[in-house]
C-alpha cells in the first residue's frame, strides 16, 4: 500500500519545523485512505485546515471518514495510549501517524519512549 510515493514500512521522519513534513504525512496518509485502509493520526493539534483541504479535496468523503485524528494539546502520551486502543480494535489501520511528537529540542520525554 502507498507504494506510488515510495514509502512502505517502518519510517521515522525527522524534520525541521516549516519544512513541510506534515504535509509530506497528509499526502501518504491520502494514498493509505483512498486504497480503503485506515490511519491514525495522533498530534498536538489539528492539520491545517485549508491545507488539509487543498490534499484531500478529489478524496472520497468514506475514505475521509477512515482518518481517526487524536488531537491532545500536551498530552501525547495519552494520544500514544488512544491510538494503542485503535489499533487492537481494528486489523485496517496501516498507517500510524505521530505529528510533532518530541519538543522543539528534538529530545524525547522518557514518558513517551515508556509507551
Amino acid at each position: 500500500m502507498a507504494d506510488s510515493l515510495g514509502v512502505d514500512g517502518i519510517v521515522h521522519l525527522s524534520v525541521e519545523s516549516g519544512c513541510g513534513g506534515t504535509t509530506f504525512a497528509l499526502q501518504v496518509a491520502r494514498e493509505h485512505l483512498t486504497d480503503g485502509s485506515h490511519v491514525v493520526w495522533v498530534c498536538s493539534e489539528m492539520p491545517n485546515s485549508d491545507r488539509f483541504s487543498q490534499l484531500y479535496t478529489d478524496v472520497d468523503l468514506v475514505a475521509v471518514s477512515r482518518l481517526h485524528v487524536i488531537a491532545v494539546g500536551e498530552n501525547i502520551v495519552q494520544g500514544l495510549t488512544s491510538a494503542n486502543s485503535m489499533v487492537t480494535a481494528l486489523d485496517s489501520i496501516t498507517m500510524i501517524v505521530i505529528d510533532d511528537w518530541a519538543p522543539k529540542s528534538g529530545q524525547v520525554p522518557s514518558e513517551i519512549l515508556d509507551k
